[in-house]
């Protein structure tokens, strides 16, 4: 399908090409509920939404940067590898890191440059949905591999594995990490908790919380607080 001028508009649904390339070169107006999902798929024509997320030229995920009021919105991070981008963690000297291609880690410089692939994880299907980094530069990652489970993934400040600890919660989905302020990893699982673990080895210490509805994440302050953002139909945050 190539489309020259029209302009097509889609309330839901996926755009879905499979293993085949798909080519847009009309206006493309995407509803809320709508999502890609194939190969080589390429926008030549405008491509935005109602809420003003805009994809550009193709579907690569970008990283957008405003000013603390919400204003001057820029693209600050280009060239993520295309696919789901997901998880977004600075380190001490400013450098972003960001998942890419489901589970691998990509590391850009303060100003957004490109500074390669940071670590690549093996998981089959996994996702990066949460990423942390402690005051040491050590990278911390939750990772879904779906079907109930989940990962953490641990890596030095060169990009070296620490460890590599799957289903710590058995039957929950990993969804995102933080670092608390004795050190520690706190991994958001699905399952309605919080665990604790261990920085160095990935060893589950104990959970933090647990009694919830749906822990999709997690969050510390400068004063050692936490912060639960806890789905129960609505959205709540807990602070602990």
């Amino acid at each position: 399908l190539d489309l020259t001028a029209e302009t097509i508009n889609l309330n839901s649904g996926t755009i879905d090409t499979g293993a085949g390339n798909q080519t847009f070169n009309g206006n493309v107006l995407l509803g809320a509920a709508t999502t890609v999902d194939g190969a080589d798929v390429t926008f030549n024509g405008t491509v935005d939404s109602p809420d003003g997320f805009v994809l550009g030229t193709d579907t690569s995920p970008v990283v957008e940067k405003f000013n603390f009021d919400g204003s001057g919105r820029t693209t600050f991070i280009t060239g993520i590898a295309q696919g789901v981008g997901t998880g977004l963690a600075f380190d001490s000297a400013g450098n972003v890191y960001t998942g890419e291609n489901g589970d691998d880690l990509r590391k850009f410089s303060p100003t957004g440059v490109d500074l390669g692939l940071f670590a690549a994880h093996d998981a089959v299907g996994g996702r990066v949905l949460g990423l942390a980094v402690d005051p040491s530069g050590n990278v911390f990652t939750a990772i879904a591999l779906g079907s109930g489970s989940q990962d953490i993934q641990g890596f030095n400040s060169a990009g070296i594995e620490l460890f590599d600890s799957v289903d710590l919660e058995p039957g929950a989905n990993g969804l995102d990490v933080a670092i608390a302020s004795n050190g520690n990893v706190l991994l958001a699982v699905s399952s309605g908790k919080v665990l604790e673990v261990n920085p160095l080895t990935g060893a589950l210490i104990g959970t933090f919380v647990s009694g919830l509805t749906g822990t999709e994440g997690v969050d510390v302050d400068d004063d050692g607080n936490v912060y639960v953002l806890n789905n129960t139909g609505g959205v709540n945050i807990k602070k602990y």
